[in-house]
C-alpha cells in the first residue's frame, strides 16, 4: 500500500490549500467579475498595462530566494533539522526584503519613461507610480507563504489567500463606486496584499524561534548555497515572466485599451483556472517532492499520480470554457464584452497542454533539485514567445489571435520537453493512457456542449444547460474510455476523506464513479490499470 501513501501525503497537502484556493478564487472570481464590469473594457485594458511593470521586475525580487526558502526548510525539516531551517529562512527574508525596496524605487523613478515610450501611454504615469507599491506588498506577501510553505503550515497560508482576496473585493468594489475608477482597482489590490501579508508575518513570526541555531555559517554562506540552489530556477522563472509581460507590451503596441480589455477579460478565466486552482495542488506539492527526496521517497510515483490526478481538473476546466465561451462571457462580463469570447476559445486551445503535467513540472524539478532541468523548459518555452509572438502578431498580420498562437506554441514546446527531462534525469512515472482517456471524456462532453448550443440561444438558459450536460458526458465517460480506475478512486477517497465541506461534495462523485465502473463488462478488481512499481 506504499503508493497509497505516497498519493495521500501528497493529495493531502494539496486538497488542504486547494480548500483556501477555492475560497479565494470564489472571491477573486466575483471581484473580478465586478470590477471588469465596473471599468468596462478602455478601464479594464489601462488596469492590465498597470500592472506590467510591477510585475516584471516583482521576478527580479530575490533572485530566486523564494524556491530556496521553502526547499530547504522543508528538507532540513525532514531530516530533522528545524533550527537549520529556520536559521535559513531568517537569513532569505532578510535578502528577500531588501531587494524588494530597491526595486520598488527603481519603478517609482522609472514610471514615466515607462509609460511614455514602451506602453506608449503618458496619461498613465501618475497611475504607474501608484502601481509601484504593488511590489512591495507582493514581496511581503510572497515570501512569508514561501517560507509557511516550507514549514508545511499548509493552514495558515490557505487563510492568507482567503483574506487577501476578501480585503481585495471590498475595496476594489467600494473604491471604484466611489469614483475612483482604475485607481481604485489599484489601491484594492494593494490594501489586501499589504494587511494579509502582514497577518500572515505575524503568524511566520511566532513560528519562529527567538534564538537561531548556533552555527559559523555566516549570512553570507546561507544566501550564497539557496542562490545556487535558486538561481536555476530564477533564470528558468525570469524568462517565462518577461515572457509573458513581452506580449502585454506588444499587445500595448498593436490595440487601444479596448483590445486590451477583451484580451485580459478572456484571459481571466484562464487566471481563474491555472493560477487559482490548478496552482493551489501544484504549490502544495513542492514541499512534498522535497520531503519525499529528504526521506528518500518515491518521487517518481508521487509524480505520476500528481500529473493523472490534476489532469481530472485541467481537462474539464478548460474544455468547459471553450465549449461555453459565449454564454460565459455574455453572462458573467456583459454584453459589452462578447468580443472576449472568441479570445477565449483560442486561449482554452492555447492552455490544453497543462494536462501534460505542465503545471507539475515545476514543483516536481524544484522539490527533487533538478532545478537546471526546469531552467532549460522555461527558457526553450521564452523563447519561442519572444520569437513568435511578434512575428504572428505583426509581421505576419494575426494580430491579438498571433499572440494567442504564439502562446499555444510555448506550451506544446514547454511541456513534452519537460516530460521527456523528467523521465530520463529523474525517472518519473507518467501514466500516459489514463491522461489520453481524460482528455477524451472531456472532448466528448464538449461535443456534446457544442450540439446543446444548436438549439438553445438564451445565455443564462444555454449555460445552465451547459454545465449540466458537460459534467454528466464526462463523469460518465471517465470510466468507461478509462481515465479512472478503482485504485484510483481508493487513492482518491483516503486522500480527501476527513476534509469537511470539500469531501462531502466530491466523495459523492467517486461513489459515482465507482457504481459506473461496475457496470463495465470486465473490471480488474484487484490490479491497477497502471501497475505500482516495487518499492524493493
Amino acid at each position: 500500500m506504499a503508493d497509497i501513501e505516497v498519493a495521500r501525503r501528497s493529495a493531502s497537502g494539496s486538497f488542504i490549500l486547494f480548500a483556501g484556493n477555492i475560497i479565494s478564487a470564489a472571491i477573486l472570481t466575483v471581484t473580478v467579475i465586478v470590477v471588469t464590469r465596473l471599468l468596462g473594457p478602455a478601464g479594464t485594458g489601462a488596469y492590465t498595462l498597470l500592472l506590467v511593470f510591477p510585475n516584471l521586475l516583482q521576478s527580479f525580487v530575490g533572485l530566486g530566494i523564494n524556491t530556496g526558502i521553502t526547499r530547504y526548510a522543508a528538507l532540513h525539516l525532514s531530516k530533522g533539522e528545524p533550527e537549520v531551517a529556520r536559521r535559513l529562512t531568517f537569513h532569505g527574508l532578510i535578502f528577500i526584503f531588501v531587494s524588494g525596496i530597491f526595486l520598488f524605487f527603481v519603478a517609482l523613478g522609472g514610471s514615466s519613461y515607462l509609460s511614455s515610450f514602451v506602453l506608449h501611454r503618458p496619461d498613465l504615469t501618475g497611475l504607474s507610480e501608484v502601481a509601484s507599491s504593488l511590489i512591495l506588498v507582493q514581496t511581503l506577501f510572497q515570501s512569508v507563504n514561501a517560507a509557511l510553505l516550507g514549514f508545511g503550515a499548509m493552514r495558515p497560508i490557505g487563510l492568507s489567500t482567503i483574506a487577501q482576496a476578501a480585503l481585495k473585493l471590498v475595496f476594489s468594489i467600494s473604491l471604484i463606486l466611489i469614483g475612483l475608477g482604475v485607481l481604485g482597482a489599484l489601491l484594492g489590490q494593494i490594501v489586501g496584499l499589504l494587511v494579509a501579508g502582514a497577518v500572515t508575518g505575524g503568524v511566520l513570526y511566532l513560528r519562529m524561534p527567538k534564538r537561531l541555531a548556533t552555527s559559523r555559517r555566516t549570512f553570507g554562506n546561507d544566501i550564497h548555497e539557496m542562490l545556487r540552489y535558486g538561481v536555476p530556477v530564477y533564470i528558468g522563472g525570469l524568462a517565462i515572466t518577461v515572457a509573458a509581460q513581452y506580449v502585454t507590451i506588444v499587445l500595448s503596441a498593436i490595440a487601444n485599451n479596448v483590445s486590451v480589455g477583451y484580451y485580459q477579460a478572456a484571459m481571466y478565466f484562464i487566471i481563474v483556472i491555472n493560477n487559482h486552482f490548478i496552482s493551489a495542488i501544484a504549490t502544495a506539492l513542492f514541499p512534498a517532492f522535497a520531503a519525499l527526496q529528504g526521506v528518500k521517497g518515491d518521487t517518481r510515483l508521487a509524480f505520476g499520480y500528481s500529473v493523472q490526478y490534476m489532469g481530472y481538473f485541467i481537462a474539464p476546466s478548460l474544455t468547459f470554457a471553450l465549449g461555453a465561451a459565449g454564454p460565459l462571457t455574455r453572462v458573467l462580463l456583459g454584453a459589452a464584452f462578447v468580443p472576449s469570447s472568441a479570445y477565449l476559445v483560442l486561449l482554452c486551445v492555447a492552455y490544453l497542454p497543462l494536462m501534460m503535467g505542465l503545471s507539475a513540472q515545476t514543483p516536481f524539478f524544484n522539490g527533487v533539485g533538478l532545478t537546471r532541468e526546469l531552467m532549460y523548459v522555461n527558457i526553450a518555452g521564452a523563447a519561442a514567445i519572444f520569437v513568435l509572438a511578434p512575428l504572428l502578431s505583426t509581421v505576419m498580420g494575426f494580430g491579438i489571435p498571433g499572440l494567442i498562437y504564439a502562446l499555444l506554441a510555448s506550451n506544446l514546446l514547454m511541456a513534452p520537453l519537460g516530460l521527456a527531462l523528467a523521465i530520463r534525469r529523474a525517472r518519473a512515472i507518467v501514466f500516459f493512457k489514463p491522461m489520453l482517456s481524460t482528455l477524451g471524456s472531456a472532448l466528448l462532453a464538449l461535443i456534446a456542449v457544442l450540439a446543446v448550443q444548436l438549439f438553445v440561444a438564451e445565455p443564462f438558459e444555454a449555460l445552465g444547460v451547459d454545465i449540466v450536460v458537460y459534467l454528466s458526458v464526462y463523469l460518465t465517460a471517465m470510466p468507461f474510455l478509462g481515465g479512472v480506475g478503482v485504485p484510483d478512486l481508493e487513492r482518491l477517497d483516503a486522500a480527501i476523506s476527513g476534509l469537511g465541506f470539500f469531501s462531502k461534495v466530491i466523495l459523492p462523485i467517486l461513489k459515482f464513479e465507482r457504481r459506473l465502473l461496475k457496470r463495465k463488462v470486465r473490471v480488474p478488481n484487484t490490479t491497477s490499470s497502471h501497475p505500482a512499481p516495487s518499492n524493493e
